[in-house]
């Protein structure tokens, strides 16, 4: 009897452990599948995620481009519509008489000055500042467009920024002198911005004097042609640039 129950009791620990392992292989199984599966869902959730980005990027890009093209075409309306206007006050003085004394030193004798027909004259009048001032707060008012003239060397003659008219009262926004904090909103929203700054852009830069001869955009419409350009100043704010000509027909 005794050798009897020992057999028993072994087979029955026997089977006890063997319980165990099968349960223990179970519950790795279980957890290793678990888990598993836990991994699968959370890298497609980061990878849904991240095309989302990616669309949404592509998307905004897509968008802001449309919108600089925008408002590349309406400067350019605005542009042709200023610089008609200007010609045509500048061209009511036709009984001046304009004579280049550096011409009249070449005269030989006998010679006298033959009006030229270059394309080039339509460009070559004088403009008063204070005839076109009026024309150009007129223009410029409704809208918040920054419009500059230059004269035929590059030189600025009137900036929309400093025309005002009777009785208006300018205001300047001195700079602190103790810069203030940047709060935790703002410095957010600056690293967005700096995020989606686009790097391939100018660094547009007030030039001093008011020269025009910095700007590409400037010499071209000096020369009789239209242009256009997109720079980014230090704030990270787009600056789209449009210079046409002003001719008289």
């Amino acid at each position: 009897m005794p050798v009897t129950k020992s057999r028993r009791d072994a087979r029955r620990a026997a089977a006890r452990a063997g319980s165990v392992q099968g349960l223990t292989g179970l519950r790795r199984l279980f957890g290793r599948h678990l888990f598993s599966s836990i991994t699968r869902r959370i890298l497609i959730l980061n990878l849904a995620a991240l095309g989302l980005l990616m669309s949404g990027i592509l998307y905004l890009n897509q968008f802001r481009d449309g919108l600089i093209d925008a408002r590349v075409e309406s400067l350019m309306t605005q542009g042709e519509i200023i610089g008609g206007a200007i010609a045509a006050s500048a061209s009511v003085e036709t009984d001046a008489i304009l004579i280049d004394p550096e011409k009249l030193l070449e005269l030989q004798a006998g010679e006298s000055i033959v009006p030229s027909v270059d394309g080039f004259d339509s460009l070559d009048f004088p403009i008063n500042p204070e005839r076109v001032a009026p024309v150009l707060r007129q223009l410029i008012s409704p809208t918040r467009t920054r419009a500059r003239i230059y004269d035929q060397d590059g030189n600025q003659i009137l900036d929309s920024r400093h025309l005002y008219s009777r009785g208006q009262i300018l205001r300047y926004d001195l700079d602190p002198l103790d810069a203030p904090e940047t709060t935790f909103g703002e410095e957010v929203r600056n690293r967005i911005a700096r995020f989606f700054r686009r790097n391939d852009l100018p660094l547009y830069r007030e030039q001093p004097g008011g020269t025009g001869t910095a700007y590409p955009e400037v010499m071209q419409a000096l020369a009789g042609d239209r242009r256009q350009i997109v720079r980014i100043s230090e704030q990270g704010e787009m600056i789209v640039s449009v210079a046409v000509p002003v001719q008289r027909f």
